[in-house]
C-alpha cells in the first residue's frame, strides 16, 4: 500500500510502529504509521468524497493523485519522512518478517506483528526509569515554543486529552454521512 521514497509503486504495508514508556503519571506513548497518510483516512476521505492533500498518493499508473479511490485502486500512498521514513518502514516490515509474515504481504494479508517488551526493573530499575522519564517529559513540555500559543507537548497528549473529554461528556462527534453509513449496516444486522 506504500511506495518507498523515490518510487511510485507499493512495496510496504502502512507499517505502524508504537512505543510506550511508563512514567510516574500518564505514560509516554508514541504511535505512528510509516505512510504519509493512514489507510483509514484514505477510506474516510473516499466515503466523504474529499480529496487528499497533495503529495500523499499515486494512482495505478504512478501519477500523483489527490483521489483516495485512485490510491486505493492499485495505486500507492507515499511514505512518511522521505528516505528516513522509508528506512523506518523497511525496518518495521522486516521485523514483521522476523515474526513470520510474508516479506511482501498482499492486501493486508500475511502481515506480521512483532512485539518486544522490556521490563525497566531488570535494566535501570523501574523507580529510576519512571522518575527519569517523567523528568524528561517535563523538560520537553518546558521547551521554549516557536509559537507561544502552541506549547510543546508530548506525543499522544492531545489524543489522551480528547479521550478524557469524550469520556467526561459521554459523546463522540461523528460526521453525518459516516453515521448514516453505520446506521445502514446496523439496521441489516440479524
Amino acid at each position: 500500500m506504500v511506495a518507498p521514497a523515490g518510487g511510485t509503486e507499493a512495496r510496504f504495508a502502512t507499517n505502524p510502529i508504537a512505543f510506550g514508556f511508563p512514567t510516574t503519571s500518564q505514560p509516554i506513548i508514541f504511535d505512528i504509521g510509516t505512510s504519509g497518510v493512514m489507510l483509514g483516512e484514505l477510506h474516510l476521505k473516499k466515503r466523504l468524497g474529499e480529496l487528499l492533500d497533495p503529495g500523499l498518493a499515486f494512482d495505478a499508473d504512478g501519477n500523483p493523485t489527490r483521489d483516495p479511490a485512485a490510491a486505493l485502486d492499485g495505486g500507492a500512498m507515499t511514505v512518511w519522512g522521505g528516505h528516513k521514513g522509508s528506512g523506518l518502514a523497511l525496518v518495521v516490515q522486516l521485523l514483521g518478517v522476523l515474526a513470520g509474515a510474508a516479506s511482501a504481504p498482499e492486501m493486508l494479508r500475511d502481515c506480521g506483528f512483532f512485539l518486544m517488551a522490556l521490563d525497566p526493573e531488570i535494566l535501570a530499575g523501574k523507580d529510576y526509569f519512571t522518575t527519569e522519564a517523567t523528568r524528561f517529559a517535563t523538560s520537553m513540555r518546558a521547551t521554549r515554543p516557536i509559537d507561544p500559543a502552541k506549547p510543546v507537548r508530548m506525543p499522544f497528549e492531545r489524543s489522551a486529552a480528547e479521550r478524557n473529554t469524550r469520556l467526561s461528556e459521554g459523546t463522540v462527534s461523528v460526521d453525518e454521512e459516516i453515521y448514516a453509513y453505520l446506521e445502514h449496516f446496523r439496521s441489516k444486522r440479524p
